[in-house]
């Protein structure tokens, strides 16, 4: 689902609190966090992805516990599309789709962090844990990725000769990932992270048309303006040093959400990234949605009861909507 597509009665009825509206309004300064309390269960998955689509900046979510980090990713899929969410955490599984942890596939995630420098208004839903590992500088990911575009100059040997370097493997039909075919101008590839692979049509050197196709059938799905992808199948230590960490491949001005800070704050000092947090929480502007308040904490109440988890379903949300209205809450 997208924004577009989420029930205009839904969006008034969230909109009618009036601390749901100020949150929506709000951007902390760096350095100086404001609490939200009000916001539990599905509510704020909700209010998250309402500010991500709202603000048209980049928002981060981090959770202590891969159940509520599920939960908001899943919420958030109400309002913004599957495309502006990233799910950057421990391994997980919500209904047939499975998530691997951020950082046991290197070259999938090099991938994720590649396509968020191109689309820096996701939300990113993720863990101390997996947001601190360390990956590949973006500078690294930008040198060893290739972009397409249908009407453009490529020079089809030299990105054959790339792929080849990078560990994929030739073969008559591309079925898997790590595959790649050329058969007279048709080049097909199937990139690491990418959910089905790509078909370019040369005239020459030049990019004729870019097409996601159905590996089984081998059918077309669909035609893409352009693609870009990562040419190493496998992220060799040398080829890719990992000295940075997910923030560092966040945008300038992103929004921090932190679930639980104070857990949060213990893991980082297991982690031994303190210092760390404390760089991340002063650069950046940050809400807090703290198990405790204290009186020295500018806070914002978005003035709700704890909801449940909506698991996605917009039905669910319809359902539970009409029975608070209903009881007249």
């Amino acid at each position: 689902m997208s924004a577009e597509q989420f029930p205009a009665e839904l969006l008034d009825f969230l909109l009618g609190s009036e601390g749901i509206r100020r949150i929506l309004s709000t951007v902390p300064t760096p350095g100086n966090p404001i609490a939200l309390t009000g916001l539990a269960g599905g509510l704020k998955g909700l209010v998250i992805g309402l500010y991500a689509q709202r603000l048209g900046r980049q928002v981060v979510f981090i959770g202590r516990e891969t159940e509520t980090v599920r939960d908001v990713w899943n919420d958030a899929l109400l309002v913004l599309g599957p495309e502006d969410v990233m799910y950057a955490a421990e391994h997980g599984e919500i209904g047939r789709i499975e998530f691997a942890a951020f950082d046991d596939r290197p070259a999938e995630r090099a991938e994720q962090l590649r396509g968020l420098a191109e689309q820096p208004r996701k939300l990113v839903v993720t863990q101390p844990s997996s947001a601190f590992a360390a990956v590949p500088s973006s500078e690294e990911l930008v040198e060893h990725a290739i972009r397409v575009a249908a009407g453009s100059p490529l020079n089809r040997e030299e990105t054959v000769r790339r792929l080849t370097l990078g560990g994929f493997e030739r073969s008559t039909y591309v079925g898997a990932v790590g595959e790649f075919s050329v058969r007279g101008g048709i080049l097909d590839v199937y990139p690491v992270g990418f959910e089905r692979p790509v078909r370019i049509e040369f005239l020459g050197d030049l990019v004729e048309s870019i097409r996601e196709f159905d590996p089984l059938s081998q059918r077309s799905i669909r035609m893409l303006p352009s693609v870009s992808f990562l040419t190493a199948l496998f992220l060799d230590k040398d080829a890719f040093p990992r000295r940075q960490t997910l923030f560092d491949h966040l945008s300038p001005d992103a929004v921090l959400f932190l679930d639980e800070p104070e857990a949060i704050e213990q893991e980082a000092q297991v982690l031994g990234k303190s210092e760390d947090l404390d760089r991340v929480c002063r650069s950046f502007p940050v809400f807090r949605i703290p198990a405790l308040l204290t009186a020295r904490m500018q806070a914002h109440d978005a003035g709700a009861t704890p909801q449940p988890a909506f698991n996605g379903s917009v039905g669910m949300l319809r359902r539970h909507v009409h029975t608070l209205s209903s009881r007249g809450t």
